[in-house]
């Protein structure tokens, strides 16, 4: 058995994107994953479908991670279309005055937000190993 069956994991878009590795390797260890993305959309879509093609359960989300409401929105989006959610892994975007200047105000907004769901916070490079 795959050491994350039955558990499904959450890969918010930073700058730079998806991080395609860290979602293959999340599906790979038997997780289902949802994807978000803050703009365009086509990657995130297109991962999913080559995961889906796969076997693998995945969905793409659309969320600004700066913006409280949407990140809101993201974490009961997930959990309604999976039925839980396990893992986050939440890649900062842009800069730290970003976060000043929006409405998340922390950098733990994410966890505070998932209604006291079980979840894990990993760097890309720990999903990599």
């Amino acid at each position: 058995m795959k050491r994350l069956a039955g558990k499904v994991a959450l890969v918010a878009a930073g700058p730079d994107g998806v991080d395609i590795a860290a979602v293959r390797a999340l599906a790979d260890d038997g997780a289902a994953v949802a994807i978000s993305y803050s703009a365009g959309g086509y990657e995130a879509k297109a991962l999913v479908r080559e995961l889906k093609d796969k076997g693998v359960r995945a969905a793409a989300f659309l969320a600004d991670d700066c913006d409280a409401a949407q990140l809101e929105r993201l974490f009961k989006a997930v959990i309604e279309r999976f039925g839980r959610l396990d893992l986050l892994i939440w890649r900062p975007v842009r800069t730290s005055s970003d976060y000043t200047n929006s409405s998340t105000r922390s950098m733990d907004y994410p966890l505070a937000i998932a209604g006291g769901q079980p979840h894990v916070v990993a760097t890309p490079a720990q999903i990599h190993k």
